[in-house]
């Protein structure tokens, strides 16, 4: 009995220690085995029983995903509008806000589904693009004009994912036509456990684009409100994190610079050529 109360009391200092995530997992894995061999030779099972809501911890704490760069999504309902109202209208900034921030809720909550909020606000919602990026333009296709919101799949990092889908939405403001992306699940890409320069050097393995982000001001503003303006330097940032995975995956190495301009991002995101009415 003296061993598995030493076990289970270094495994709940850890727990509580504040210790880097990798130091936890791999402490946390040796403790562990620990207590499996010990409970093969001598069926000390009762005695782990006893200690459920510690083991509870463990669990909770393998399971939880931990980001390379933490920022929840925002899940605030915004002030209900009658969408109908903005139908291909001139927008101040005030109304296009809250006309992104209507659509985000809108899908996140579609995305949510059963879950607990919290367990919504924890997850990294891999492999929703496509889903959020249909929701969003069979739900919303019918407020713009058909070419100002289309679907675009960014070119991901193998060939056995086939890329990442987001939305671009175009508003006439009052100062001109101002176009936003939409990607409420680029969570995924900042899982601590894929935002490791190591991985790059595992076959089949790349490093995610969350490690790659040079300013995490702009990513953090698109996972908590899931949209960003459309810019140089907010393409730059968000773009060139695919990029470099990418290269890094194809040269085994960690690639930093991918030598395309915000501009020509924007170009490419725009498709070209400027959205019309």
């Amino acid at each position: 009995m003296v061993f598995i109360i030493q076990i289970l009391d270094e495994i709940e200092k850890l727990l509580n220690s504040g210790e880097d995530y990798f130091i936890i997992k791999s402490k946390l894995a040796e403790l562990w085995s620990k207590l499996y061999l010990k409970e093969k030779r001598e069926n000390i099972r009762n005695q782990l029983m006893e200690n459920y809501d510690l083991i509870e911890r463990i669990t909770e704490l393998e399971q939880q995903p931990f980001y390379f760069i933490e920022q929840q999504p925002l899940l605030l309902k915004p002030n209900t509008i009658n969408l109908n109202d903005y139908k291909n209208q001139k927008l101040t900034e005030e109304e296009i806000k809250l006309f992104l921030e209507t659509m985000i809720y809108d899908v996140r909550m579609n995305l949510k589904g059963g879950r607990s909020e919290q367990n919504f606000l924890n997850a990294p919602l891999t492999s929703y693009c496509m889903f959020a990026k249909d929701y969003l333009l069979r739900n919303y296709y019918s407020y713009f004009d058909g070419l100002n919101i289309c679907g675009i799949n960014i070119p991901y990092l193998l060939p056995s994912v086939f890329g990442h889908y987001i939305v671009i939405v175009n508003f006439e403001s009052f100062d001109g036509y101002k176009t936003y992306l939409l990607d409420p699940t680029y969570r995924q890409f900042c899982l601590l456990s894929l935002c490791n320069k190591n991985r790059i050097y595992h076959y089949d393995l790349s490093t995610a684009p969350g490690y790659f982000v040079k300013d995490e001001k702009v990513i953090k503003a698109l996972l908590k409100d899931g949209y960003l303006e459309i810019n140089e330097h907010n393409c730059k940032i968000y773009c060139d994190s695919f990029v470099l995975a990418k290269n890094s995956f194809d040269n085994k190495k960690i690639i930093l610079e991918s030598g395309i301009s915000g501009e020509e991002y924007v170009k490419s995101l725009m498709r070209l050529e400027p959205i019309k009415k």
